[in-house]
């Protein structure tokens, strides 16, 4: 027990001892200190969704009819195992940056480079209220090799 209140004592002066030697700079050390603005982050995604329903409730000449978009999936494709997992999609340099230009200041989101895929399972169509069979199924879609680097979203007021 001795020990271990030793120990939390010691431990107790570590922030003060990492604080000890701040001081102020003068005009000639801030010269040679250099730093960069921003953030950035990388991440990766592998998502699904269940699936996506739209459905015309007066439809053509009143009859209601639904499409339905079933199993959707967006990832860097799949593996080659008995049963196949995700693979993520590495999103790596999204920056966050802050911009005036024309006195006008912004949050610039610099999209990350990204590679991937869009996969749809099925497709239905249906009357809105029964579910897809594959019997009415307008088969599968994939959007592959979608690129979003060098893409960026600019959020300012107006």
């Amino acid at each position: 027990m001795k020990k271990l209140v030793i120990l939390a004592a010691i431990l107790m002066l570590v922030p003060g001892l990492a604080l000890a030697d701040m001081g102020l700079m003068n005009e000639s050390s801030l010269n040679d200190v250099t730093g960069q603005v921003g953030i950035t982050i990388n991440q990766s995604l592998a998502a699904s969704i269940g699936g996506l329903k739209w459905t015309d409730g007066d439809g053509d000449g009143g009859t209601a009819g639904a499409i339905t978009l079933d199993t959707i999936a967006i990832n860097n494709g799949w593996t080659a195992d008995a049963i196949p997992v995700a693979i993520p999609i590495a999103m790596t340099g999204m920056t966050i940056d802050c911009n005036t230009t024309g006195g006008v200041s912004s949050l610039v989101i610099g999209l990350p480079a990204m590679v991937g895929q869009i996969t749809v399972g099925n497709i239905y169509l249906t009357d809105g209220t029964a579910a897809g069979l594959p019997a009415n199924s307008l088969g599968s879609l994939t959007i592959s090799n979608f690129d979003m680097t060098g893409s960026t979203v600019t959020i300012m007021a107006h």
